[in-house]
């Protein structure tokens, strides 16, 4: 399996056993678009 990230350079190939990281650096996303948000807004 393989994985390239959109908004990076993060890439992954590995079985479904690793796929885990993949779901961690989504988050880390998440959390700098919320991050960003909250201070657009305030």
């Amino acid at each position: 399996m393989r994985y390239n990230c959109n908004s990076c350079k993060f890439h992954w190939e590995g079985w479904m056993d690793t796929f885990e990281q993949v779901l961690t650096h989504e988050k880390t996303h998440l959390k700098n678009k919320k991050i960003i948000s909250m201070e657009m807004t305030s």
